[in-house]
């Protein structure tokens, strides 16, 4: 029988990316089997104005989403920590807060953590057009 998905904490580390971060977290969701996500966490490294203002809370529910706030700059790595310190998925991804993940972008990911959990996995990059989010 086959095995359980693995579910996944997607962890976005973002500051004054509000005009890209509803995208990418619409893309996430899009790209993403349902079974496989379990929740995306946006870390606004304080953003100015945050990006709590451009993501409704009926958003962020729809999209399984939730925001972690940092008052004063952190940093990314520190943003990275955070969220994954928080996240609550079988495995932990970090993407960039202004990426379109393509369909079936967890396939490879997951198939290599089946291999071996303690992998450290880095998904394929492609280039994205910020004005046309193509």
């Amino acid at each position: 029988s086959p095995r359980a998905p693995l579910t996944l904490s997607v962890v976005l580390p973002c500051a004054n990316e509000r005009d890209f971060v509803w995208r990418t977290v619409g893309s996430i969701v899009n790209a993403t089997p349902p079974d496989e996500l379990f929740e995306i966490i946006v870390v606004d490294d304080a953003s100015n104005p945050a990006i709590s203002q451009e993501l409704s809370t009926t958003f962020l529910r729809d999209h399984r989403a939730s925001i972690i706030r940092h008052d004063t700059p952190q940093g990314l790595i520190r943003a990275k920590k955070d969220g994954g310190d928080a996240a609550r998925g079988d495995a932990i991804v970090f993407l960039d807060c202004h990426v379109r993940p393509m369909d079936g972008w967890t396939k490879p990911i997951i198939a290599h953590l089946r291999e071996n959990p303690r992998r450290i996995v880095v998904p394929e990059i492609t280039s994205l057009d910020p004005d046309t989010w193509q």
